[in-house]
C-alpha cells in the first residue's frame, strides 16, 4: 500500500509539474500572438496615403482617430527624418525630437516594411508601461524615408492574460512576465512593474536570462522549498521573443497539495480495503468452505455404507452449487441403486433357495417312485411317454 500510495505521489508531482508547465506555455503563445498582431497593425497603419501626402493638420486628425478607434494605443506619433514630431495622437509630443532615441535609428536605419520593436518603457505622457512598434514609411523608389510612425501600445492586455492565468492557478503561487533584462513586466503587484525581479539571484532567473525553459525547486532566503516553472517566449511572426520568459512560482507544499491529499487519500483506501478484503475473505471462506466440508463428510459416511446422510444444502447459483447439486443427485441415484441391488439379491437367494428345495423333492418322489413295483408312466398331450417306472421299463423291455 505505501508502495502504491508513493508511487501515485510521484505521480502527482509530475502532473503538477506537467500542468504548471503548460499553463505557462499557453500563456506564453497568447502573449506571442498579442505582440505579434501589433506588429502586424503597425505595418498596416503605416500604409495609410494620409501619412504619405497629407497636410499636417490631415495627419494630426487621422492619426486622433486611430488612437480613439484602438484605445490599447497609448500614442502614435509621426516623426520627420530628423526625429522630430510633426503629428501625434497626444499633442503634448508635437515637436519633441526624437533622434537620439535607439529606436529611432533602428528604424531610419531598417529595411523597407520592416517594423522595429521596442521593449517595454514608461510613456512619455502618461508614466504607464508600453510597449512600442516603429516602421519608416518611404517614397515610391522605397529609397527615401519620408516619416517615421511609431505606435505606443498599453501593457495592460498582457497584464490582464497574467492575471488571468494567477486567477486560475488560485494561491498556491505568483505567475510573473520578466523581459530580457530581469525586470518585471506583469506580476501580482502592480509597484513592481519594470522593476528588478525579486528573486534575480535565484536559479531560476540565471536560467531565464539564458533563455531556458523548464522546471526547477530550490530553496528561497527563509528556506522554504519552491518549484519554479520558466517558459522563453519564442515568438511568433515579426515577434521573436525580446528575450521575455513567464515565470510561475509557487511554495512546493501550495503547488503540489494535490499531490499530498491524494497522497493520503490512497494511504486510507489502502486500508480500508485491506479491512474489506479480509472481511470478503472471511466471508467466501464460509461460503465455499463449509458446504465443501459438509460434501467431504458425506462422501466418507457413504463409504462406509451409511446411507442416512441428508441432503446438503445451498442456495448460492455458483461453481460450489454446482458441485453441491451433482453430489446430492449422486448420492440419491447411489441410494436408489443400492436398495435396489439388495433387492435383487434377496429374490436371487430365496429363487435359489426354492430350486435346491425342488431338486430336492423331486430326487425324493423318484425314489419312492422306483422303490414301489406299481406301474407308473406319464403321457404328453401328443401320446409321447415321458415317464416310466423301472417296473414298466421291465416288463415291456424297453
Amino acid at each position: 500500500g505505501m508502495f502504491v500510495a508513493n508511487i501515485a505521489n510521484s505521480h502527482s508531482r509530475e502532473n503538477t509539474r506537467a500542468h504548471i508547465s503548460d499553463l505557462a506555455r499557453d500563456l506564453g503563445r497568447k502573449i506571442s500572438y498579442y505582440v505579434n498582431m501589433n506588429y502586424q497593425n503597425v505595418r498596416l497603419l503605416a500604409t495609410a496615403e494620409v501619412l504619405k501626402s497629407g497636410t499636417q493638420k490631415a495627419q494630426q486628425r487621422y492619426l486622433e482617430r486611430v488612437k480613439d478607434a484602438y484605445p490599447y494605443y497609448q500614442v502614435i506619433s509621426l516623426i520627420d527624418p530628423e526625429g522630430k514630431v510633426i503629428a501625434a495622437s497626444e499633442k503634448e509630443l508635437l515637436g519633441k525630437s526624437m533622434a537620439v532615441e535607439e529606436w529611432f535609428r533602428q528604424a531610419i536605419g531598417s529595411p523597407a516594411g520592416r517594423v522595429v520593436g521596442r521593449d517595454a518603457y514608461r510613456g512619455e505622457t502618461n508614466g504607464k508601461p508600453a510597449i512600442a512598434f516603429n516602421i519608416a514609411i518611404r517614397d515610391e523608389s522605397g529609397k527615401e524615408i519620408i516619416e517615421v510612425v511609431s505606435a505606443g501600445v498599453s501593457l495592460d492586455h498582457i497584464i490582464d492574460r497574467v492575471e488571468t492565468l494567477a486567477q486560475r492557478r488560485g494561491n498556491n503561487g505568483n505567475i510573473y512576465l520578466l523581459n530580457r533584462w530581469g525586470q518585471v513586466l506583469a506580476g501580482p503587484d502592480q509597484e513592481e512593474i519594470l522593476q528588478p525581479f525579486e528573486m534575480f539571484e535565484q536559479p531560476t532567473d540565471k536560467g531565464l536570462l539564458a533563455g531556458e525553459t523548464g522546471i526547477t525547486e530550490y530553496r528561497d532566503e527563509q528556506g522554504e522549498t519552491i518549484v519554479s516553472a520558466r517558459y522563453a517566449l519564442y515568438g511568433e511572426g515579426d515577434f521573436n521573443g525580446w528575450g521575455w520568459s513567464i515565470v510561475d512560482i509557487s511554495p512546493v507544499i501550495k503547488t503540489f497539495k494535490a499531490g499530498y491529499e491524494i497522497y493520503r487519500a490512497i494511504i486510507l483506501m489502502v486500508l480500508v480495503l485491506a479491512i474489506f478484503e479480509t472481511l470478503t475473505a472471511v466471508f467466501l471462506a464460509r461460503r465455499f468452505s463449509t458446504p465443501i466440508i459438509r460434501v467431504a463428510a458425506a462422501a466418507r459416511k457413504i463409504s462406509q455404507g451409511k446411507w442416512d446422510t441428508e441432503e446438503i444444502k445451498y442456495s448460492y447459483h455458483d461453481e460450489v452449487g454446482s458441485l453441491v447439486a451433482a453430489f446430492n443427485k449422486m448420492m440419491k441415484d447411489l441410494k436408489e441403486t443400492t436398495v435396489s441391488r439388495d433387492s435383487l439379491e434377496r429374490e436371487m437367494a430365496e429363487r435359489r433357495q426354492a430350486e435346491a428345495a425342488l431338486i430336492e423333492s423331486k430326487e425324493r418322489l423318484q425314489g419312492i417312485i422306483e422303490s414301489t413295483g406299481d406301474w407308473i408312466w406319464e403321457v404328453d398331450a401328443n401320446g409321447i411317454y415321458t415317464y416310466a417306472s423301472p417296473k414298466i421299463k421291465d416288463l415291456l423291455g424297453y
